[in-house]
Order: structure tokens, then sequence, then C-alpha cells
């Protein structure tokens, strides 16, 4: 009778230590997916900052580039407007010779 309980009892612990260890690696495969969680939505968000760090980017490229076509256009207009005041500037000195002679 006493060797039947205390192979109950051993039995029983046997499974209850069975079952914490369960647990135990359960918790640790959650605690595991968890972290597996966190690191890929980091990875995740990396990217995200990239692509928007590259979308500056271009972006301020495209403006740096309107900028320099501005100046470009306004250089333009400048060498026309110094052409029309030389050429100007030719008329008015033969007319005022022609008006001296």
């Amino acid at each position: 009778m006493e060797g039947e309980v205390a192979t109950t009892v051993v039995v029983a612990l046997i499974v209850v230590l069975v079952v914490v260890a369960m647990m135990v690696v359960t918790t640790m495969v959650i605690t595991m997916e968890v972290i597996i969680m966190v690191v890929v939505v980091d990875l995740i968000m990396m990217e995200v900052i990239k692509v928007l760090a590259l979308i500056v980017e271009v972006a301020m490229m495209e403006v740096i580039i309107i900028i320099t076509m501005i100046m470009v256009v306004a250089l333009i207009v400048e060498v026309i407007i110094t052409m029309v005041a030389l050429i100007v500037e030719v008329i008015i000195t033969m007319v005022a010779l022609i008006v001296e002679v």
C-alpha cells in the first residue's frame, strides 16, 4: 500500500515537473517570438526611414535643379538686357554723331 502511494507521489511530482517545464519552455518561446517581432518591426521601421530619407533627398535635388534653372534663366535675361542696352547705346551714339555732323 505504501509503495503504491510513494509511486503515485513520484508520478505526480514528475507530471508537475513536466508541466512546469512545458510552461517555462512555452514562456521562453513566446518571449523569443516577441523579441523577433520587435526586431522585425525595427528593421521595417529602418527601411521606412531609409525610403523617407531617399524621398527627401530626391525632393531636395529637384529643388536645387529648379533653383539652378532659375539662375540660368536670370543669366540669359541679364545677357539679353545687356545686349539690348548696348544696341540702344550704339544707336543713340550714331544718332548723336549724325545730328552733330
